[in-house]
């Protein structure tokens, strides 16, 4: 088996409906003008083996779920594999996955069978653009410009995935500087 490549794994509890365990991906080619997450690139890869990184995250009492985030997770579709790998042996149901790309291009095919619920935060960042908030029941997202979107969908009874609704709630009037 192929080794995972990330940046680090942290606590998260704001970014997804559930407590999180980040995984901070390895790389990020987008080149968004005003990134807020440039300086992590600099930071030291790690390189571990999937079912470590996985078990170790199912074995902490506090993760409900994982966030694939921080830098493109779907830069290079080889680790994005062992992403996958580590959310199968994590055996959690819940996933959110912040990319800039849209959504016909997760490859949906390949999210283990485990997960259940997966949110999908699309759109490449704009700077000065109005951010956007999302509401799902009590919990609310604020993306960080207006063309990104929040997508939830749901495994059914015969592993097909079902789009679930989630609302638009509002543009915020301000623009970051």
């Amino acid at each position: 088996m192929s080794e995972v490549k990330f940046k680090r794994i942290i606590d998260n509890f704001n970014d997804a409906p559930f407590i999180a365990a980040l995984i901070i991906a390895p790389s990020c080619s987008r080149g968004c003008v005003g990134c807020q997450n440039q300086h992590i690139q600099d930071e030291e890869d790690i390189l571990d083996d999937p079912r470590a990184t996985g078990e170790a995250i199912r074995d902490n009492p506090f993760w409900d779920g994982i966030i694939l985030g921080g830098l493109e997770p779907l830069d290079d579709m080889e680790n994005f594999k062992q992403l996958m790998e580590v959310v199968r042996f994590s055996e959690v149901e819940k996933l959110m996955i912040y990319t800039s790309y849209e959504l016909y291009d997760v490859p949906l095919n390949i999210v283990p069978r485990n997960v259940r619920s997966l949110y999908i935060k699309t759109g490449k960042y704009i700077q000065d653009s109005e951010t956007v908030t999302y509401s799902l029941r009590s919990w609310e997202l604020e993306l960080a410009s207006d063309n990104q979107t929040l997508h939830l969908l749901q495994r059914n009874s015969v592993d097909e995935w079902i789009a679930a609704p989630v609302i638009k709630c509002r543009k915020n009037n301000s623009t970051k500087s």
